[in-house]
């Protein structure tokens, strides 16, 4: 029989322990439905072991959530090519950041800096990455895993960096 160990899963970060975590999730499952509402009410008890991983002052919860509303509008905004050939229109995020903490700029922006690109293409091939992870047991995408497995990371910064252009413009 095979043994299993929790651990957090890659771009997450926890206070607490993976064991404990995964321990303390198991737990309120077995007491009923596991839902973030039946964790928050659980965790509301500072005796709790997933207590710590929650923000109680009030004041400072109420402003990490408006962030959390922020970002998701900034999100939320796409750009659509209008094409005057018929053809597909494509959508793509209108604003973008190249790394965690940093400014979103309009793609075009982003798209027209060798640095910048570079580095939203590592961050996209990384979420790819991870998504093939998740995935791994499905082998109905076995082809598409194999391709994900093609790329390499770190992607080589072109040559000609300095004489990209944005490809796309709102």
């Amino acid at each position: 029989m095979a043994t299993y160990n929790y651990q957090i899963r890659d771009g997450f970060r926890l206070r607490t322990p993976a064991e404990q975590v995964g321990k303390a999730l198991l737990a309120l499952h077995q007491k009923g439905p596991l839902t973030p509402e039946s964790l928050l009410n659980a965790a509301r008890s500072a005796k709790h072991p997933l207590h710590g991983e929650f923000t109680w002052d009030d004041g400072r919860a109420a402003e990490l959530y408006r962030l959390q509303e922020a970002r998701y509008v900034i999100r939320a905004v796409a750009i659509v090519e209008v094409r005057s050939d018929g053809g597909q229109p494509q959508e793509v995020r209108a604003f973008v950041h190249a790394e965690p903490d940093t400014p979103y700029v309009p793609i075009a922006e982003a798209m027209g800096c060798p640095e910048t690109r570079h580095a939203i293409l590592e961050r996209a091939l990384h979420e790819l990455q991870a998504w093939r992870k998740r995935y791994a047991a499905l082998k109905e995408f076995a082809k598409v895993f194999e391709a994900v497995d093609s790329v390499q990371l770190p992607l080589p910064l072109p040559a000609e960096a300095q004489t990209v252009r944005a490809d796309v413009r709102p």
